[in-house]
């Protein structure tokens, strides 16, 4: 007598069988609570999974003294990296614009933009790095329906908003549904702040 290897923990007579009739992987006939079974072992596999990542990057973000960082890349016999080289690698990342080329979004908008002749910059290199930038201090953001609506995106969203204008900018956020259905109700938003600004 051998287990069905399901998970429905119910038992199979012939040696040769690991599967009970009708059972496989994919697509088995549980019951209740042969399900709740399976989800409980899931999710404990999962968690350990997630334990162990979590503990593997607490360990990496480690703050290490200057003099240690000194003694491991001897130890290891590479260059010491400097708190120096590491400010400028920072400011270089934060020049670097991510993505590489524009949405089809932001395009609608740009194209409407320069129609009417409103000059603009795409991803200054300022917090957020706004998909379209108007002088003096004006940053739109067309946010894509899927991506901008997971979780941590939208946090770092609410958190690049909230430090923009604490910095004196206005900042202007679309949704993609918002430009693709109305993109001149977004231009007349543009258009009023661009006009207070300009006053």
């Amino acid at each position: 007598m051998s287990l069905c290897e399901c998970g429905c923990n119910q038992n199979i007579s012939s040696l040769e069988n690991r599967f009970l009739r009708g059972h496989n992987r994919r697509g088995c006939h549980h019951s209740a609570a042969a399900k709740k079974i399976l989800r409980e072992k899931n999710l404990g596999k999962h968690l350990a999974e997630s334990t162990k990542l979590l503990l593997s990057i607490k360990a990496a973000q480690r703050i290490q003294s200057e003099e240690t960082r000194e003694k491991i890349a001897a130890a290891n016999k590479r260059k010491v990296v400097t708190e120096r080289t590491r400010n400028n690698m920072r400011i270089a990342r934060s020049k670097q614009v991510i993505p590489f080329k524009d949405t089809s979004i932001e395009v609608l908008v740009q194209t409407e933009l320069k129609r009417l002749q409103i000059p603009f910059q795409t991803h200054k290199s300022i917090l957020g790095q706004p998909d379209i930038f108007i002088e003096p201090n004006i940053c739109i953001f067309c946010d894509g329906d899927y991506w901008h609506n997971l979780p941590h995106v939208k946090a770092r969203g609410e958190v690049v908003t909230r430090g923009l204008k604490a910095q004196g900018y206005t900042v202007l956020r679309f949704w993609e549904h918002e430009i693709n259905q109305n993109l001149q109700s977004c231009i007349s938003s543009i258009l009023k702040e661009h006009t207070r600004e300009v006053r």
